[in-house]
C-alpha cells in the first residue's frame, strides 16, 4: 500500500503545476472562516508535499490553524485516524467539530467518531454516495456563504 501511496504522490506531484487548479472561492471562504475565529484545520490523507503545494497554491500556508497528514497516522480514510488526530492535537471537540470532504471515505471517517460532516459535490462522486452527511454543498465557498450558522 505504501509503495502504491509513493507512486500515485509522485505522478500527482509531476501534474501538479500544469493541472491542478483551485475551487474559485474556496481559499477566501477558508481566509473568511479564520477571520471570524474558526478554527480551521486540514486533515488529509495525502502526503505533507502534497498539501505544502496545495497551501502554496491557495496562499493559504499560516492561515489554517493546524494540519495532519498521512505521516500522522497508520490508516488512511475511510479510517477516523486523520480526524481523530486532528481533534487530540488541536484541542477540537467531536461535538461541535464540523468535518469537511468530497468523498464518501470523509464522510465514513468522520461518523465513526461522532463528527458531523458536509459534504462538498467538488469531488466528483454521484450525489447518491454522499447523501449519509448531515450537509451538502457544492463547494467550501457555498459551504461559507450558506452554512455561517455551522460553525459556533
Amino acid at each position: 500500500g505504501s509503495a502504491m501511496g509513493a507512486e500515485q504522490t509522485e505522478k500527482f506531484l509531476a501534474r501538479f503545476r500544469r493541472e491542478v487548479r483551485p475551487f474559485p472561492g474556496a481559499a477566501a471562504a477558508v481566509r473568511a472562516m479564520r477571520r471570524a475565529g474558526v478554527a480551521v484545520v486540514l486533515a488529509s490523507s495525502a502526503q505533507p508535499e502534497v498539501i505544502g503545494r496545495s497551501l502554496a497554491l491557495l496562499r493559504l500556508q499560516g492561515v489554517l490553524t493546524g494540519v495532519t497528514s498521512s505521516e500522522d497516522v497508520e490508516k488512511a480514510k475511510p479510517f477516523d485516524d486523520i480526524f481523530s488526530r486532528a481533534l487530540a492535537r488541536y484541542g477540537l471537540s467531536a461535538a461541535t467539530a464540523l468535518a469537511v470532504g468530497d468523498t464518501p471515505y470523509d464522510i465514513a471517517a468522520a461518523h465513526q467518531i461522532g463528527v458531523a460532516c458536509a459534504a462538498m459535490r467538488s469531488g466528483g462522486f454521484p450525489l447518491r454516495k454522499l447523501r449519509c452527511a448531515e450537509h451538502l454543498f457544492a463547494g467550501v465557498a457555498e459551504m461559507w456563504r450558506a452554512g455561517r450558522d455551522l460553525f459556533p
